[in-house]
């Protein structure tokens, strides 16, 4: 058994320990927390006798790295916790640009850590704008990380099961900006599943839903993507995407509002490429008062 509570400044953590080159870290470390159990309960995965409760918290924490050279920031957070589960709360903060809060819950965090068992859990998010450009990065490719005699798919973890309902006001990727995103993002049996994600864009809608697993096939993940798109800019369309510019290029001499619905499934390949010859579908494409 052992408690631990008091207040911690994160800028003496170089005082114990030796900093990689560029990375800084301050803030403050809140926690007043128990704990208690035998190694017994844990051996025979009896979790629910040992008794974990308490509260933790950080304010103003600032963490710089290399791999995060412009920062992130996170203005609050709480976690309060006990042997069923961990709640988190008021969780604010930004990342390059981007303002975000949060709630959430985690479950069987014990058994996740002592014995490799499930995790499972939620997690709101809300952000007012992200710039994907900007979050994904721009490095440059070189023929040795192109190749697909290196390359892997990411693989879905088997022993995560994890919903993550978000919202963002905008979101910029490429050269479209995507208003009022909001949706449902599900880990689940080696899954990832985007549900009911809807957004305004190019003066129409969308709402879209797609898989991505890896629990079948490790080096070639099946895939399934539908959408549905109302009312969307036919010029504004042909102009941002590449994909219309090659599949219909009749667009250039289109003007009009474009309505179309598809599904399809198939399979990416190291690459994370869609392998064209594993894809099938069917779908439609409506031009509503077109010129």
């Amino acid at each position: 058994a052992g408690n631990a509570k008091g207040r911690f400044t994160l800028d003496n953590i170089k005082q114990f320990t030796k900093l990689e080159p560029g990375t800084s870290i301050s803030g403050i470390l809140n926690a007043d927390m128990g704990f208690s159990g035998n190694k017994t309960a844990i051996d025979q995965k009896q979790y629910d006798k040992i008794l974990l409760k308490g509260t933790a918290g950080l304010s103003n924490l600032k963490y710089k790295s290399n791999a995060y050279p412009t920062g992130v920031n996170i203005t609050s957070t709480q976690l309060a916790l006990n042997q069923k589960n961990v709640t988190l709360n008021n969780f604010s903060g930004n990342y390059l640009g981007t303002n975000f809060t949060g709630t959430g819950i985690l479950n069987n965090l014990i058994g996740y850590a002592m014995q490799g068992e499930p995790l499972a859990g939620s997690l709101n998010i809300n952000a007012d704008k992200m710039n994907l450009n900007d979050w994904m990065g721009t490095a440059e490719t070189t023929p040795s990380t192109t190749s697909s005699n290196s390359s892997e798919p990411f693989l879905v973890p088997a022993d995560v099961n994890f919903t993550v309902n978000a919202n963002a006001g905008q979101v910029k990727y490429d050269k479209v900006d995507y208003n009022n995103v909001n949706g449902t993002l599900i880990l689940n049996d080696e899954k990832v599943t985007l549900q009911n994600v809807k957004t305004d864009v190019l003066d129409g809608n969308v709402i879209l839903n797609g898989s991505y697993s890896t629990k079948l096939n490790k080096k070639e993940p099946d895939i399934g993507l539908s959408y549905d798109i109302k009312n969307m800019d036919v010029q504004k369309a042909f102009l941002s995407y590449n994909t219309i510019q090659a599949l219909m290029p009749i667009g250039k001499f289109l003007a009009g509002k474009l309505s179309s619905q598809l599904s399809l499934t198939g399979n990416l390949n190291g690459n994370m490429m869609p392998d064209l010859s594993s894809l099938s579908g069917k779908g439609n494409m409506l031009l509503l008062e077109g010129v």
